[in-house]
Protein backbone atom coordinates (compact mmCIF):
# COMPACT_ATOMS: atom_id res chain seq x y z
CA UNK A 1 0.00 0.00 0.00
CA UNK A 2 3.21 2.36 -0.27
CA UNK A 3 0.84 4.53 -3.17
CA UNK A 4 -2.07 4.88 -0.59
CA UNK A 5 -2.12 7.90 2.20
CA UNK A 6 -5.11 6.67 3.79
CA UNK A 7 -5.66 3.32 4.57
CA UNK A 8 -9.06 3.07 6.43
CA UNK A 9 -11.57 3.17 3.73
CA UNK A 10 -9.66 0.52 1.88
CA UNK A 11 -9.80 -1.34 5.43
CA UNK A 12 -13.68 -0.27 5.70
CA UNK A 13 -14.47 -1.65 3.01
CA UNK A 14 -12.41 -5.04 3.47
CA UNK A 15 -13.94 -5.38 6.53
CA UNK A 16 -17.90 -5.17 4.72
CA UNK A 17 -17.04 -7.73 1.88
CA UNK A 18 -15.00 -10.28 3.89
CA UNK A 19 -16.86 -12.98 5.96
CA UNK A 20 -16.18 -13.71 9.51
CA UNK A 21 -12.87 -15.56 10.29
CA UNK A 22 -11.94 -14.31 6.40
CA UNK A 23 -8.05 -13.38 5.80
CA UNK A 24 -5.98 -10.92 3.19
CA UNK A 25 -2.75 -9.98 2.63
CA UNK A 26 -0.81 -6.59 1.96
CA UNK A 27 2.43 -4.83 1.95
CA UNK A 28 3.48 -1.58 3.18
CA UNK A 29 6.37 0.70 3.66
CA UNK A 30 7.29 1.31 7.18
CA UNK A 31 8.27 5.05 8.56
CA UNK A 32 11.83 4.18 9.30
CA UNK A 33 15.22 6.54 10.50
CA UNK A 34 15.66 7.71 6.96
CA UNK A 35 12.60 9.95 6.16
CA UNK A 36 14.50 12.77 5.37
CA UNK A 37 12.64 13.62 2.03
CA UNK A 38 9.34 12.64 3.58
CA UNK A 39 7.01 15.26 4.97
CA UNK A 40 4.03 14.17 7.63
CA UNK A 41 0.89 13.54 6.00
CA UNK A 42 -2.48 15.52 7.90
CA UNK A 43 -3.73 11.88 8.53
CA UNK A 44 -1.34 11.08 12.21
CA UNK A 45 0.91 8.24 11.26
CA UNK A 46 1.43 8.73 7.66
CA UNK A 47 4.45 10.18 5.77
CA UNK A 48 4.88 10.87 1.75
CA UNK A 49 7.20 12.14 -0.95
CA UNK A 50 6.72 13.08 -4.48
CA UNK A 51 8.55 10.58 -6.58
CA UNK A 52 11.18 12.85 -8.42
CA UNK A 53 11.52 10.46 -11.21
CA UNK A 54 7.62 9.62 -11.79
CA UNK A 55 5.93 12.56 -10.26
CA UNK A 56 3.83 9.41 -8.43
CA UNK A 57 3.27 10.47 -4.62
CA UNK A 58 4.76 7.56 -2.12
CA UNK A 59 3.93 6.80 0.95
CA UNK A 60 4.82 5.48 4.49
CA UNK A 61 2.90 4.03 7.58
CA UNK A 62 3.98 3.70 11.03
CA UNK A 63 3.16 0.12 12.73
CA UNK A 64 1.01 1.93 15.42
CA UNK A 65 -1.03 3.24 12.55
CA UNK A 66 -1.53 0.14 10.80
CA UNK A 67 -2.50 -1.70 14.13
CA UNK A 68 -4.46 0.58 15.16
CA UNK A 69 -6.80 1.08 12.03
CA UNK A 70 -6.87 -2.94 11.69
CA UNK A 71 -8.45 -3.31 15.16
CA UNK A 72 -10.96 -0.25 14.42
CA UNK A 73 -12.05 -2.40 11.59
CA UNK A 74 -12.27 -5.72 13.26
CA UNK A 75 -8.74 -7.39 12.09
CA UNK A 76 -6.61 -9.00 14.19
CA UNK A 77 -2.81 -9.47 12.71
CA UNK A 78 -1.48 -13.27 12.33
CA UNK A 79 1.50 -12.62 10.50
CA UNK A 80 4.04 -9.71 10.03
CA UNK A 81 7.23 -9.95 8.60
CA UNK A 82 9.52 -7.27 7.53
CA UNK A 83 11.51 -7.91 4.33
CA UNK A 84 13.91 -6.23 1.87
CA UNK A 85 11.92 -5.28 -1.28
CA UNK A 86 14.64 -4.27 -3.46
CA UNK A 87 18.05 -2.66 -3.30
CA UNK A 88 19.31 0.32 -4.83
CA UNK A 89 22.58 -0.40 -6.53
CA UNK A 90 23.72 3.25 -7.65
CA UNK A 91 23.56 4.53 -3.74
CA UNK A 92 23.63 1.66 -1.89
CA UNK A 93 20.17 1.65 0.17
CA UNK A 94 17.93 -0.73 0.83
CA UNK A 95 14.12 -0.28 0.82
CA UNK A 96 12.23 -2.73 3.24
CA UNK A 97 8.46 -3.39 3.09
CA UNK A 98 6.40 -4.86 5.84
CA UNK A 99 4.47 -7.97 5.01
CA UNK A 100 1.22 -8.97 6.83
CA UNK A 101 -1.79 -11.51 7.07
CA UNK A 102 -4.96 -10.49 9.30
CA UNK A 103 -8.41 -12.43 10.13
CA UNK A 104 -11.54 -10.69 10.26
CA UNK A 105 -13.04 -11.80 14.02
CA UNK A 106 -16.25 -12.22 15.07
CA UNK A 107 -18.33 -9.17 15.98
Amino acid sequence: FHLIGDLMPIFKQTAVILKENGCFGFTYESIRNDMDSYTKSAVEGICEKQNLQSGIMVFRHSDEYITKILAMNGFSILKKIEFTAFTDERNRTKTYFTGIIVRKQKH
